[in-house]
């Protein structure tokens, strides 16, 4: 039995590892860059770390509207959310990597470290890994020969609200 689908959104976030974060910029030009997740919440909200003073600091602080968008393999998702700048020093060690020293040479307590929350408002999901995949191309060649379009079940894909 499969699961419904906000479980399932929640499932394959949490397999992530990297995201691409879209933002909008001062001039109205949407910018992608990869960003490392620090944590995911319960409510699919997710954690990065970033400097204080940077392009995509600035850009969530005058649009906070942004999208994330995962992919690994044959498994994708993107999620809508609102994004905000946290320095709170409780939850930058909470969160803490030791991986981020690279950038932030005086640890946890770098000045120029803070962390970019985004509060996930909805998403959806692909998941066309192995066993989906597999399923989905079963799916597909009973309806190319039978010159009908296939189904397409939650466990492959769906739109979520959240949290």
């Amino acid at each position: 039995m499969s699961k419904p689908p906000r479980e399932r959104f929640q499932d394959l976030l949490e397999s992530f590892s990297v995201g691409m974060l879209i933002t909008e910029g001062p001039d109205g030009v949407l910018t992608g860059r990869p960003m490392n997740v620090a944590a995911i919440d319960a409510d699919a909200g997710v954690w990065f770390c970033t400097q204080v003073h940077s392009p995509k600091a600035d850009d969530v602080q005058s649009h906070p509207d942004v999208l994330v968008v995962f992919q690994d393999g044959g498994r994708y998702l993107t999620l809508n959310g609102s994004a905000e700048i946290n320095r709170s020093r409780s939850k930058i060690n909470e969160l803490w990597n030791e991986s981020w020293k690279v950038w932030f040479p005086d640890g946890p307590s770098d000045p120029s470290l803070a962390l970019l929350h985004v509060k996930a408002t909805n998403g959806q999901y692909w998941d066309n890994g192995w066993m989906q995949g597999l399923s989905y191309a079963i799916r597909a060649g009973q309806a190319y020969w039978s010159g009908e379009q296939p189904e397409i079940a939650e466990d492959v894909n769906a739109k979520v609200q959240l949290p």
